[in-house]
């Protein structure tokens, strides 16, 4: 049994929130002809079922707060799903900027390489958490602050 566009549409928002460009793709990738896509999303959008509003600001705090990423990989993940920049620059905008993710990343890295004895940890580090979407401003006084704790234990 196949299911409708909107039935699979919905299926889709039921599994996780999505944003229109994420409903548009998935629906393409089925072969859903161009018109069901657009009275699916129209529908969708309508009926608040879908809103890229909403949806990068939930996106920015959970992975903010619970998977610890800094705004610059929460911008390009944001960007890879679709979002309008001004809609992105209002959900980063929205983050409590505390620098308390950058700290417990640091921390969680730092625990892991623990035996190791390394000249370079501060650099490592460094890269560790630009790699993780926070900025060189945010990231340089926490770093030293993190290697002082770390080598005083």
């Amino acid at each position: 049994m196949s299911r409708t566009p909107l039935e699979y549409a919905l299926f889709l928002i039921k599994i996780r929130d999505r944003s229109e460009f994420e409903i548009r793709s998935k629906m393409k990738q089925k072969d859903f002809s161009s018109e069901d896509i657009e009275k699916t999303v129209k529908y969708l959008v309508d009926n608040r079922y879908l809103n890229d509003q909403k949806f990068a600001e939930r996106f920015a705090e959970n992975y903010s707060k619970y998977h610890l990423k800094g705004k610059i990989f929460i911008k390009q993940k944001l960007i890879r799903l679709g979002i309008d920049s001004e809609i992105i620059n209002y959900a980063l905008n929205q983050i409590e900027n505390d620098n308390s993710g950058i700290k417990e990343r640091g921390q969680k890295w730092l625990s892991r390489k623990a035996k190791i004895d390394d000249d370079d940890v501060k650099q490592k580090l460094m890269r560790h958490l630009i790699s993780q979407g926070y900025s060189y401003e945010e990231i340089k006084g926490i770093v030293n602050e993190l290697i002082d704790e770390f080598e005083n234990r």
